[in-house]
């Protein structure tokens, strides 16, 4: 397991490279990286992933192993990695964003989830107009 640091230098997630998934600090798995892309257990993409840094869907970093070239403060100590039980399939996945930024703007992990909330808000505003057949 591999810790991800936040910008702060704390860990907040833990990636597993052989399966590519990814995982809270309490072992709980929420992403799947594969073909440069990150995620959700539903399968929606909700960032990328660049050998060894998170971009969220605007291209803003928001995690990073400890060896990646990023501006951040000496990483904190290190905690041991939760135990967790591993999915044994993958999600169907979804490409549904473009390409993240290039540039390095650091950002909370909060934004890997915020996008998908507001889409699905606006899909049920949008359903409410039509009634169903």
């Amino acid at each position: 397991m591999v810790p991800l640091l936040d910008r702060s230098g704390h860990v907040k997630a833990w990636a597993d490279p052989s399966s590519g998934w990814i995982c809270s600090l309490a072992g709980k798995v929420f992403a799947l990286v594969a073909f440069d892309g990150v995620f959700n257990l539903a399968g929606s993409r909700i960032g990328w992933w660049f050998g060894d840094h998170l971009r969220d869907r605007f291209g803003r970093v928001v995690l990073s192993r400890r060896s990646a070239g990023l501006n951040m403060p000496r990483p904190e100590k290190i905690p041991q990695p939760p135990k967790v039980n591993l999915p044994s399939v993958h999600p169907v996945l979804r490409w549904l964003l473009m390409p993240p930024l290039k540039r390095r703007e650091w950002t909370d992990i909060k934004s890997l989830f915020d996008g998908l909330s507001q889409i699905r808000a606006y899909e049920q505003r949008i359903r409410s107009f039509h009634p169903k057949s």
